[in-house]
């Protein structure tokens, strides 16, 4: 079935005994920024577990900010990830993914720093775990995308990142994730989202999921 979609987007109940073992074991502070820990409750359904979070990071240092390494301990393996904080530089940390070991990854993109090139090689690095997946992006490269590239990243880099961007599954579209009855496949739909008719402009899958 499948086995858990980590997802920012759906507010659930907030989820007092992970925020619990998280302070205790010192991932978050009293000086700490709340919107960068924020997290919300993970749950389980028949078929598949949820687990929405939202603006957490993943850097190490000051410990505080590393959510994602001590979060990765009580999710494990997913089968669809949407990336924390829209796939700011801060997000998806090399442990954090190699935990995960996500067949999708879904990017929420609203700015021209989502993803950057780190967050990216990260993704499709089989160095931190091996496997094929496949990369959604909500919003890849818009009419004047690529100036702002080059401020923020240098013009090689923007270049290499306009062409990963461009070789995703999908870069431009609302994504569903729709899952079959006991769990056991899903599949990626992106909708056109130009309007409300919100017509399929491609699907995807089945995907397996796993065990």
């Amino acid at each position: 079935m499948l086995k858990k979609y980590l997802n920012i987007h759906q507010p659930i109940k907030t989820y007092a005994g992970l925020f619990a073992f998280l302070t205790i074991t010192g991932a978050v502070s009293a000086t700490s920024n709340d919107d960068l820990r924020s997290i919300k409750d993970g749950s389980a359904s028949n078929a598949k577990e949820k687990l929405p979070l939202k603006e957490m990071t993943g850097e190490a240092l000051p410990a505080w900010r590393d959510m994602e390494s001590a979060l990765a301990w009580v999710v494990g393996p997913v089968d669809v990830h949407v990336l924390n904080h829209h796939g700011f530089r801060d997000s998806a940390n090399p442990f954090f993914l190699s935990v995960l070991e996500p067949r999708i990854h879904i990017l929420s993109v609203y700015a021209a720093s989502h993803p950057g090139p780190d967050v990216m090689r990260r993704m499709l690095s089989d160095a931190i775990y091996p496997g094929p997946r496949d990369i959604f992006l909500t919003n890849g490269m818009w009419k004047g995308r690529r100036p702002h590239l080059v401020d923020l990243f240098g013009s090689d880099e923007a270049e290499w990142l306009e062409q990963r961007i461009g070789e995703a599954t999908a870069s431009l579209g609302h994504i569903v994730i729709r899952v079959e009855p006991g769990g056991d496949r899903y599949y990626v739909y992106v909708l056109d989202d130009h309007d409300e008719n919100y017509l399929i402009m491609s699907d995807h899958g089945p995907f397996e999921s796993q065990e």
